[in-house]
């Protein structure tokens, strides 16, 4: 009775304890942070630069992953995407990572989440349809293929984070579901170029490729996150 009456007391301990250190390391990544949009049905920059996006309609703010209304932004997968002025070409930020949630509503062919193109691919987040199922995917530079390949699901809230180390040459990509199930992918090699001195969210500026959900909690750092940071900041 008494040794189980530690166990518990133990297990208690250690998961207020885990708790606390994710907590904390998620403030100080937050303290650290380049540009933060809360997408609050709007695109303003919680970050130190108060780099903030265009104005948009209210019609496109959506529940957030908790149920909470107008929370997060919605996306018609036909003609919305918005301008952040972010510049995230690799002569200003060579390294970089960025991280959301967003909810897939529905796909087809290529879809973009992330994108700085001019014409080529390079730093852009997608979700890639071509198999007939939505992959989570990343570019890695000019004229390279879309790199890589997450399965995930539709109708429901996920966490992804990329990263681009244009020092290193290596690109990593992030997954996490609301079930703490987790998955990652890198490569190395990459060659990422300049493009646009903004991003645009939910589309590109060359071919379209528009993306139909939600998104959430759009965060960017001008650092390359561990795996564990990456974690702390999904769960």
């Amino acid at each position: 009775m008494l040794k189980n009456l530690l166990f518990v007391i133990f297990l208690v301990v250690f998961m207020v304890s885990f708790s606390f250190s994710v907590s904390a390391q998620k403030e100080e990544l937050m303290n650290k942070i380049y540009a933060y949009y809360p997408l609050d049905g709007n695109t303003i920059d919680k970050g130190p630069k108060q780099l903030n996006g265009e104005q948009i309609s209210e019609i496109r703010s959506t529940e957030d992953r908790f149920g909470n209304k107008d929370r997060a932004l919605s996306f018609n997968g036909q003609d919305e995407s918005l301008k952040l002025p972010v510049n995230i070409n690799p002569e200003i930020m060579p390294k970089l990572t960025i991280a959301l949630w967003l909810k897939v509503d529905d796909f087809s062919g290529i879809s973009t989440i992330i994108s700085h193109n001019d014409g080529g691919v390079d730093r852009s987040i997608i979700i890639d349809g071509r198999k007939n199922r939505p992959l989570l995917s990343v570019a890695a530079g000019r004229n390279q293929q879309v790199y890589g390949g997450i399965s995930i699901p539709l109708n429901k809230w996920i966490f992804t984070a990329a990263s681009w180390n244009a020092e290193t040459g290596k690109v990593s990509l992030y997954f996490a579901d609301q079930n703490k199930n987790f998955s990652s992918i890198s490569t190395n090699n990459i060659n990422p170029k300049n493009g646009n001195d903004f991003i645009t969210l939910a589309g590109n500026q060359v071919s379209g490729d528009f993306f139909q959900g939600s998104m959430d909690q759009l965060m960017i750092w001008d650092q390359i996150l561990t795996m564990d940071q990456i974690k702390s900041l999904a769960y």
